[in-house]
């Protein structure tokens, strides 16, 4: 890919001798030297990269005949156009750049032996390293899958920290999540039913949801799963000890494109968690459609459950619909999730 040619940042001098030709109109360099008390080669870098950049009008008015560029006198002109035109060549480097990474990416991936699209995290600080970074880099989207043991709101409010010792890919109120928000990326996440199961983890889901993130729960989430701007994936799996975590790093490659697929069908299947604002309330459960919920959470089939409570498997069937109706789900797995919500289980 070819250089722009711009010359991007504008080192300090550059800068200051833009403002202060501004401030006080066409300067000679000696003027600029004694104002600025700069050493001339540095200021003739400064203003060569004023002109490459187009803050300064090339070739720069006023020097007589054969005389050279360093008595010429420097003029600065409207930045705005110029200043547009260096984040246009900017913009389009970057994008050559992303381009250029995807092809070498997918050369590199087709002339190696060993798979190098897949890193192996075991220290809780490079863990957390990669995880911040990717938040502080993610530019689109974070979506992901998370078990549970996700945190809680503690008595500091959404700033609170979770457990430091437990993995979390997409980790509630972190500074990272919120800066991320803050810039507009779009988080999607489905959370195994345990969150509905604990107070405080339930509270720190809702705080997310109310700040903007799309959340979901289903039955059975069968591990953790936060992919970031769809190029790169953090896998979290059990390590040797009950509180440690290892990390699988998978960046792009057909892995990922599969670990994507996944988190879709789960998605799709997934029930919708609304915010912390919407009511439960309502009258909770008899005793009858207690143990029926019990009985459905553990598996239990009608017929197993018409034997426990002594009716029949018809019986079942209708004291199920009537709880569906109750609670607006739509199917078993969004009953026991709403009866898990309002704290009937």
């Amino acid at each position: 890919m070819e250089s722009t040619g711009v010359p991007w940042p504008l080192d300090s001098l550059a800068r200051r001798t833009y403002e202060h030709c501004l401030r006080h109109g066409r300067r000679s360099i000696e003027q600029l030297e004694r104002a600025l008390e700069a050493d001339r080669h540095a200021l003739m870098q400064a203003v060569g990269q004023l002109t490459a950049v187009g803050l300064v009008q090339h070739p720069p008015p006023g020097p007589p005949e054969g005389s050279t560029a360093a008595h010429a006198d420097v003029e600065v002109v409207p930045p705005r156009t110029a200043l547009y035109g260096a984040a246009l060549s900017l913009e389009d480097a970057a994008e050559g750049l992303r381009h250029q990474a995807q092809e070498w990416d997918q050369l590199w991936r087709r002339h190696r032996d060993r798979a190098d699209y897949v890193e192996i995290l075991t220290e809780v600080e490079s863990i957390d390293a990669v995880r911040q970074v990717s938040l502080q880099q993610v530019r689109h989207s974070v979506c992901g899958l998370q078990v549970g043991a996700v945190g809680s709101v503690g008595p500091a409010g959404l700033g609170t920290a979770v457990d430091s010792t437990a993995l979390r890919p997409g980790t509630l109120l972190s500074p990272g999540f919120l800066s991320a928000i803050d810039r507009g990326v779009g988080f999607q996440v489905v959370y195994g039913v345990s969150v509905l199961r604990d107070p405080g983890q339930l509270a720190a889901v809702q705080a997310c949801v109310a700040l903007g993130q799309l959340a979901r729960v289903f039955a059975d989430v069968p591990l953790s799963i936060a992919i970031y701007d769809q190029t790169l994936a953090m896998i979290a799996v059990p390590g040797l000890a009950e509180t440690r975590r290892h990390v699988i790093v998978v960046h792009a490659s057909g892995f990922l494109d599969s670990l994507i697929e996944q988190f879709d069908s789960y998605w799709r299947m997934g029930i919708p968690l609304a915010d912390a604002g919407d009511s439960v309330g309502g009258d909770g459960p008899d005793d009858q459609s207690r143990a029926l919920l019990a009985h459905l959470n553990a598996g239990m089939t009608d017929d197993a459950i018409a034997r426990e409570l002594g009716v029949s498997e018809r019986t079942v069937g209708r004291r199920v619909a009537r709880l569906e109706e109750r609670l607006g789900a739509r199917s078993r797995f969004q009953l026991a999730a709403q009866a898990y919500r309002r704290g009937w289980l």
